[in-house]
């Protein structure tokens, strides 16, 4: 199968010791309400961020740009699957669920990300100021998870 672990989705892809968003659905696991929905703010986070990400596609002043924006929403939005798949299984939903079928309101993402690309400057400024929040509040994360 040529290192995808489903041959009916081109986003199936499970290399290595990494948990996927697979590896959630089958595991039966059933998150908390309040985990799963600051994870659903996590995938909410990195679904717009992607979106706005993925608008340089073919408008980034050079190619190598383009293509390492592109790499990196692609890099999102299997967060964004990953986020989204867990926070599901509290509420008996799918992640297309949580990406598909709410209304705006119920998105619940940093204002951060939502902010309009602007320049290409700016963009890359506040992918910067994200990457750093996220490398935080991993951290913090992890650190809580150590001492647990």
């Amino acid at each position: 199968m040529s290192g995808f672990a489903a041959a009916d989705s081109a986003t199936t892809q499970s290399l290595g010791d990494a948990i996927s968003a697979e590896d959630i659905r089958t595991s039966g696991i059933k998150a908390e309400n309040q985990v799963a929905q600051y994870a659903a703010m996590l995938g909410d986070d990195a679904l717009i961020l992607a979106q706005r990400l993925g608008w340089w596609i073919s408008r980034a002043p050079e190619m190598e740009e383009d293509i390492a924006l592109g790499n990196i929403a692609l890099d999102l939005i299997g967060h964004t699957r990953f986020f989204y798949t867990y926070a599901a299984t509290a509420w008996d939903k799918t992640e297309d669920d949580l990406a598909y079928f709410r209304t705006e309101e119920e998105f619940r993402s940093a204002r951060l990300v939502e902010q309009e690309n602007g320049d290409f400057g700016q963009t890359i400024a506040r992918q910067l100021l994200f990457s750093h929040y996220q490398y935080t509040l991993y951290s913090k994360l992890q650190d809580s998870a150590d001492e647990t």
